[in-house]
């Protein structure tokens, strides 16, 4: 995340009782788009969180099969969504996976803490991030503001499938919208050369 203006109000810090109503429909929201993946979701129900104060920009961390979860999302505040199972909280669309909240609404000026808690999983199910400008789930930062989605369903192609030819038509299934960009392959290759 980048720096918040404000520090987030103790008042407003997260609490367990509001992530575990969060994390429930973050594995309803994997387990449809991983289908009949008995190993992946049978890895989402041995998943651990905590809650800690990273004092960073940093909003949530998964290590092994435990998930950490930034107190007062980087200083920004979580809108911890009372909805969970839609998203009429991010009013503007930006791509089919991503959407952003208007003034208007409770998630204006926060951190979405299911997009961050759906992110984690994505690392426990082995997910690498992603370039930042993706507009993806996997995305390694997030705006705040903002929700991201996978664009997999049970009916789609395997998250993990690569393309032949960078922006193709079957893009990696979590880098987000299609066009101009480049495929996972291609991505893991240009990131080996920088090594």
């Amino acid at each position: 995340a980048a720096a918040s203006a404000v520090q987030a109000e103790a008042a407003s810090w997260l609490s367990y009782a509001q992530l575990d109503g969060i994390i429930e429909q973050a594995q309803d929201r994997w387990a449809e788009s991983l289908g009949t993946n008995i190993v992946g979701q049978a890895a989402l129900d041995k998943v651990t969180f905590q809650i800690v104060n990273f004092g960073d920009m940093t909003l949530g961390k998964a290590i092994g099969a435990a998930v950490l979860i930034d107190l007062d999302a980087a200083g920004w505040g979580w809108f911890v969504d009372a909805t969970p199972f839609n998203d009429v909280e991010f009013g503007l669309s930006l791509s089919a996976i991503e959407r952003v909240a208007l003034a208007t609404s409770p998630a204006f000026g926060r951190m979405d803490l299911l997009r961050v808690v759906m992110h984690e999983m994505g690392h426990v199910l082995g997910f690498e991030d992603l370039d930042p400008n993706a507009g993806a789930l996997m995305s390694g930062t997030l705006d705040a503001s903002t929700r991201r989605l996978t664009d997999s369903t049970p009916d789609s192609p395997a998250l993990l499938q690569m393309e032949s030819t960078a922006g193709g038509e079957v893009a990696f299934l979590l880098w987000g919208a299609k066009e101009n960009k480049a495929s996972r392959l291609e991505d893991f290759l240009v990131n080996l050369a920088g090594k």
